[in-house]
């Protein structure tokens, strides 16, 4: 079995996700420790095999709703850009 450990920015990379969603996933319990990454101190490195892919897709798809309306709107109108120019 190939395996590699990777940086959260390399796991994110190769997952097509954003650095945010990844530590999201971490987060919400998604990604678990052990299986998923390795902590040491502050120093975190993630575990990539054909398992561990398996397992995310499976993960997400429990956490995507059924109902179809994957983006929720939020009712508040968002704020207007900040005016960098004095």
């Amino acid at each position: 079995m190939h395996h590699e450990l990777l940086t959260p920015e390399e796991f994110a990379k190769k997952l097509r996700i954003g650095r945010s969603t990844l530590f999201e996933w971490l987060r919400k319990g998604i990604l678990k420790p052990g299986v998923h990454y390795f902590k040491q101190g502050r120093i975190v490195r993630f575990l990539w095999t054909d398992a561990v892919v398996a397992s995310l897709v499976e993960a997400t798809r429990q956490q995507t709703p059924t109902n179809g309306n994957a983006i929720q709107r939020s009712p508040h109108k968002s704020k207007p850009g900040l005016n960098w120019e004095y």
